[in-house]
């Protein structure tokens, strides 16, 4: 018998192994048995990406041992052996031709595989007419050593990317992957961790419950750039399936195939317990190759960019003119036509405007003023001119003509431009106080890494509350969007924050000084922090950038707080002898209070709004935020986000110098608690 587990109600459906052929293409789901049978079940063109991990066939003789004596758990399972090459090459023929025949013909295929197996992989798929997109490199941050001594370390494995032919119209999510890596083009080596700690499945006896278990981030990453939410993905070698969890995190939808019951049942605990990401996390970055076109001629026929308007580009350089096309050249001669009749007409109908002025609408001037004190082109002065005009009824054209004057007139009276993205940050770094000799002072970064109203209501206010709390006034610098005349020192970006950190390092005492660093964003799980810009694009902050970015401003002694999911993965990265790190989840839990209507978060409010507003030491602050959180998610029956702290072992000094300069006299919270915890 054959199995159909249904992961997302827990249900085992039984039936007999000579079922012929699916109609329905089933979804979210673990079919249990062969490979080549079950895709062979599937219908034809039915999904749109496939990623196979198959066995490596590794043909290890004999035990391996480390060199202090203890066995490795290398790959010696029943399922990768095989008789002989040939016999492996008729398998990987036979699988790749029905997940031929299942891939869409915009569909896209990787296969993955060390140096025992992906050059005969990668020969066979051509042989049945894949083209090769590329392929990727996975070097490993921490590889298993060679123990023997005898060859190079094996650190890395191969992914192959095809399409089906040469001129498939495949997904490939350029911009996602570019902003994914700090706004430059992604490259093919990809180096990231193998599976460990945490992330490792293990069985019931506590041991690891696959050899060869991918990384998450490694599957984020491959889903990310050439799948969209609700695409559906099938894994034809599903192990404790890794492809099924992350595509239930991203909000794609899975197929996967395992012959193993240890695996399926693995797999199965594992994907009901995984949570999706909210949406705007599964949300790519739109290509402009696939965003609606509008040719310029139709916005100048229809009088949208007047014919000789000068055009530039957003910094206002490369002035061009627009022409005008036959179409619109016709229109305007009409409207020439049209007018000078009007004006004639007018100059023939003066009537009495207000307080007896002579409305003459073809000689307005705007420094000849009315008998009212009103210019004839102000505002005021063409409304009156435009009631007259209604009075003597010269007709709807006239009245579109002087709409237009008062629009001119409004627009001549408009403030100054605001300052730039730039000259804004310019000014707020020129605006940081030196570092004072012999005083443990703090510099705080606040950023709000995402456009959600939230996230920058949370970042503004903490801004002013992290300042008093650490008598860091003049020393802080607030990264966040602007709302009505609540306003921040600049907008975010991973560019500005790095900017940031280095622009206030540079005004420290480097190794007396502590660098304060609050974010509040959303978060990806084995990603990094969520940013995301309507104007400026997305990415991910990766713990080891945002390490990168503290350690490249050279400040030694650190406080980073950081609000947002999964945001626990940062502190095996960032936690040092002189590093306090604060997260408001662990690596494996989201956080709450994010909905755009409310003005802090869950961790937001109680460690900055309420607890940090009270004397107290840090770490008794952020005690008591964590009770504070944990009795909002049981009133609110939230999975537990359990921040995390940790405190580096030479730490005390400056802590102890900053809690001792708090003010000594508590603060009232602003802005409302979030919408949940009233709910």
């Amino acid at each position: 018998m054959n199995l159909v587990t249904r992961v997302a109600d827990g249900q085992t459906l039984l039936r007999p192994k000579a079922i012929g052929p699916r109609e329905i293409l089933p979804f979210n789901v673990i079919l249990q048995g062969d490979c080549i049978t079950e895709m062979g079940r599937l219908p034809d063109n039915s999904v749109d990406m496939i990623f196979a991990d198959p066995p490596y066939n590794l043909q290890l003789g004999g035990d391996l041992f480390r060199p202090e004596g203890g066995r490795v758990d290398a790959v010696n399972d029943e399922w990768d052996k095989f008789e002989s090459l040939t016999t492996y090459d008729n398998f990987t023929r036979d699988w790749l031709e029905q997940a031929r025949r299942v891939l869409k013909d915009d569909g896209t295929i990787w296969v993955i595989g060390s140096y025992h197996n992906i050059y005969r992989v990668g020969s066979l798929l051509q042989d049945a007419d894949f083209w090769i997109l590329n392929d990727i490199v996975w070097r490993k941050t921490n590889p298993m050593p060679n123990f023997r001594g005898t060859r190079f370390t094996n650190a890395h494995e191969t992914l192959i990317w095809c399409a089906k032919d040469e001129k498939a119209r495949y997904t490939f999510n350029y911009r996602a992957m570019k902003a994914l890596n700090d706004d430059l083009q992604m490259r093919s080596d990809w180096l990231l961790p193998i599976c460990s700690g945490g992330e490792r499945v293990k069985g019931d006896d506590g041991l690891k419950a696959h050899p060869t278990q991918k990384p998450e981030a490694l599957l984020y990453r491959i889903l990310l750039a050439c799948t969209k939410p609700g695409d559906v993905v099938l894994d034809p070698f599903f192990g404790t399936g890794t492809t099924g969890a992350v595509a239930r995190r991203l909000g794609r939808r899975w197929i996967g195939i395992e012959r193993e019951t240890a695996y399926v049942k693995v797999a199965q605990e594992r994907i009901a317990s995984t949570l999706p990401l909210d949406e705007s996390a599964m949300q790519t970055v739109t290509d402009k190759r696939e965003q609606p076109r509008v040719a310029f001629g139709v916005l100048v026929e229809n009088g949208l960019v007047p014919a000789g308007t000068t055009l530039t580009d957003a910094k206002r350089r490369w002035p061009r003119q627009s022409a005008p096309t036959a179409r619109s050249r016709a229109k305007r001669t009409r409207a020439r036509s049209t007018r000078s009749a009007l004006r004639s007409r007018a100059l023939r109908h003066a009537t009495a405007g207000p307080s007896g002025t002579s409305i003459r609408p073809a000689a307005c001037s705007r420094s000849t003023p009315s008998a009212n004190g009103t210019s004839r082109r102000s505002p005021e002065g063409l409304r009156a001119v435009r009631r007259a005009v209604t009075r003597t009824g010269m007709g709807r054209p006239l009245k579109i003509v002087l709409a237009g004057f008062v629009a001119l007139a409004v627009a001549a009276d408009a403030p100054a431009q605001q300052p730039t993205d730039e000259q804004r940050m310019q000014t707020a770094l020129a605006r940081l106080q030196p570092e004072r000799p012999g005083v443990v002072d703090a510099y705080v970064v606040v950023a709000a890494l995402d456009a959600d109203p939230v996230f920058n209501r949370e970042a503004r206010e903490a801004g002013r509350v992290l300042a008093r709390r650490f008598d860091a006034a003049g020393r802080t610098i607030v990264l966040a969007h602007d709302e009505g005349d609540d306003k921040a020192d600049a907008e975010a970006s991973p560019p500005e924050l790095a900017r940031a950190l280095d622009s206030v390092a540079a005004k420290m005492n480097r190794d007396e000084d502590v660098l304060v660093l609050y974010t509040t964003s959303h978060g990806s799980p084995h990603a990094g922090l969520n940013f995301r810009d309507p104007q400026r694009g997305e990415a991910v902050i990766a713990p080891q950038q945002l390490a990168a970015m503290l350690d490249h401003s050279g400040a030694k002694n650190r406080l980073v707080v950081l609000q947002a999911c999964f945001s626990g993965q940062f502190v095996p990265v960032l936690a040092g002898p002189r590093t306090v790190v604060a997260t408001a989840a662990s690596a494996m839990k989201s956080s709450f209070g994010c909905s755009a209507g409310n003005d802090w978060t869950f961790f937001g409010y109680a460690l900055i709004n309420e607890a940090m507003r009270q004397p107290d030491t840090f770490v008794r602050q952020f005690r008591r935020a964590f009770v504070k959180i944990l009795g909002w998610e049981k009133q609110a029956d939230f999975v537990p986000s359990n921040p995390q702290l940790s405190v580096g072992s030479d730490t005390a000094g400056w802590l102890a110098a900053l809690d001792a300069r708090e003010p000594k006299s508590a603060s009232a919270p602003v802005g409302r608690p979030p919408s949940e915890i009233a709910q």
